[in-house]
């Protein structure tokens, strides 16, 4: 892994960065904005856009003031060290190719006159008759859009000032509208201009997003399902199947942290590479506090000089952390989590962040906050408490599989101070006397929150997303979903919600059909006899019978 570090002209003592040659292919320069070195780098140790080119990923050791605290060389082996980790994940591209057409909703003249400089076709929907020479005026209004950057289709309704033909459908690359209540790439309001005009041309850019269309329970045969991932800027639409707008996406990576079966991955940073990373810092044998902090965030925490030991895992928003994320640090010997966001995010709230803390305050954990600023103080105060687990580990877990194991140890080290929490996403199931134990329920079931074995159907209230797939492909109308906030005392427990008798293959002697789904079957089909051997044995049987028929032996079940 090569790193360039920079002394910024002698900020920093070059001793410091010397010793991590130690550990890594390490080149130092004193100015390295000026020196620009013709090797690339895996890693640019200084967050200056001037630099920004020379490596994969750039991360300020400097400014985050892991040089200015005791063990400095060991915290900066650490921090490189983990986030290493997202050098190894694969990113795919989008191309993206944008024209030089706007679609412009003003009644300024004089704006419009200078958006024409840039852009053409300049196409400006108004209701000033005084826009004519301008462009290609639309006297009306716009109605609505569909599309992504560089294709979007604009709905309007207006006449063409030009020609006097009436216009009701433009396709542009980009749109700069007023009153925007969301933001989206290629859709700007006037304060966003510039970008507007720094997306013309053909560029690449990382797709933020992958599917993963077998784990997904937005549906099942065309029945609807889970609905539980949405995107504040219209980037990602539900039907049978998830459908994302690539080149449109600003990477928040908030639809990703809602889905409870990971069928979304935010590529940009991964649930299993953030454990990851999670894993290395806690390597550091002293006290410490994990700090996630949005990209956006950062420049809250420079120049603060020396405090207490935190690890910062800098990520795109916080809305991209689930809550096993945020809890998963205080079960790997971190004293405590301090989350730094923005105060006004434009990609929605932080559900993860929220459930996180409504989990900590119904245990009595007090390790976690957070703010809008950094406080050295609190972190101080974090550094003082006592850790919950120091040898935890999830691995490779979905989200709701972690977070049922994270409940189960947290309730190993903390009493309960209440049990019930308000959260969407979560269900319970009751079944009646109509249930024959067939195979629907459990199968379809995306979590496997329910589970049949041995003539028992059994439910984890924790692993239940709520999707109601079981109960809308129910045949027998036995099983009923109920939304339920979360019940901390059943929540990782698997409850036996139906028992039956199973019959016995007269064969093999494998259980493998229930006694009530036999004699419905028996009663439709009328094959009471081959339905009492299961799926192995009956097509043995059936050929046996079919032989002793055709060479006229007596046909007898054997």
């Amino acid at each position: 892994m090569k790193i360039a570090l920079c002394t910024c002209n002698g900020k920093i003592d070059k001793k410091c960065f010397e010793k991590l040659k130690e550990v890594f292919d390490v080149e130092i320069f004193s100015n390295l904005c000026e020196e620009k070195p013709e090797n690339f780098f895996n890693i640019v140790g200084c967050s200056y856009r001037a630099v920004k080119d020379l490596g994969r990923l750039q991360l300020d050791l400097n400014e985050l003031v892991f040089l200015k605290q005791e063990d400095a060389v060991r915290k900066a082996e650490l921090l490189l060290n983990a986030y290493g980790k997202l050098l190894d994940v694969d990113r795919d591209l989008v191309e993206v190719n944008v024209d030089a057409s706007l679609l412009v909703e003003t009644n300024d003249v004089e704006f419009a006159k200078k958006l024409q400089k840039v852009f053409d076709p300049l196409y400006i929907v108004t209701t000033n008759e005084k826009m004519r020479g301008v462009g290609i005026p639309i006297l009306g209004k716009v109605e609505g859009f569909e599309g992504e950057l560089g294709n979007f289709k604009v709905f309007v309704n207006g006449i063409n000032l030009h020609t006097g033909e009436s216009v009701s459908e433009i396709t542009v690359a980009q749109l700069l509208l007023q009153n925007l209540g969301f933001k989206k790439d290629g859709v700007f309001g006037f304060e966003d201009v510039l970008d507007a005009v720094s997306n013309v041309g053909e560029f690449v850019k990382f797709k933020a997003i992958e599917y993963d269309e077998s784990k997904c329970a937005a549906s099942f045969n065309g029945i609807s399902g889970c609905n539980l991932c949405e995107c504040m800027h219209k980037c990602l639409f539900r039907g049978e199947k998830i459908r994302i707008e690539h080149k449109s996406c600003f990477g928040c990576g908030r639809c990703s942290a809602l889905c409870p079966t990971n069928a979304l991955k935010f590529s940009l940073m991964p649930e299993n590479v953030v454990r990851e990373i999670i894993d290395v810092l806690s390597q550091y044998e002293g006290s410490k506090v994990l700090l996630y902090v949005c990209e956006d965030a950062v420049g809250k925490i420079f120049g603060n000089g020396r405090t207490e030991t935190f690890f910062p895992v800098i990520v795109p928003c916080i809305a991209a952390l689930s809550e096993v994320e945020i809890l998963y640090p205080l079960l790997r010997g971190f004293n405590g989590v301090y989350v730094l966001h923005c105060s006004d995010c434009p990609h929605g709230d932080f559900r993860g962040l929220e459930l996180a803390k409504n989990l900590c305050e119904a245990f009595n954990v007090d390790n976690l906050v957070s703010k809008t600023e950094f406080d050295v103080e609190l972190v101080k105060k974090l550094v003082g408490k006592d850790s919950l687990d120091l040898s935890f580990v999830l691995g490779g877990k979905n989200k709701r599989e972690a977070l049922v194991e994270i409940v189960k140890k947290i309730k190993e080290k903390r009493e309960l101070k209440h049990s019930k929490i308000e959260a969407v996403g979560f269900g319970k199931v009751k079944v009646n006397e109509n249930c024959t134990l067939c195979d629907t329920c459990h199968r379809i079931c995306p979590n496997e929150a329910l589970k049949k074995e041995k003539g028992r159907l059994t439910f984890i209230h924790g692993l239940c997303i709520n999707c109601k797939l079981c109960e809308k492909l129910c045949p027998e109308n036995a099983i009923f979903v109920a939304p339920e906030n979360i019940d901390l005392n059943e929540f990782e427990i698997e409850k036996v919600v139906r028992e039956e008798e199973f019959l016995k293959c007269p064969r093999c002697g494998r259980e493998h059909i229930s006694k009530r789904e036999y004699l419905k079957l028996s009663e439709i089909t009328g094959q009471k006899f081959s339905l009492m051997f299961c799926d192995d044995c009956r097509p043995v049987v059936i050929f046996e019978g079919l032989y002793r028929e055709i060479f006229g032996e007596k046909n007898e079940p054997s």
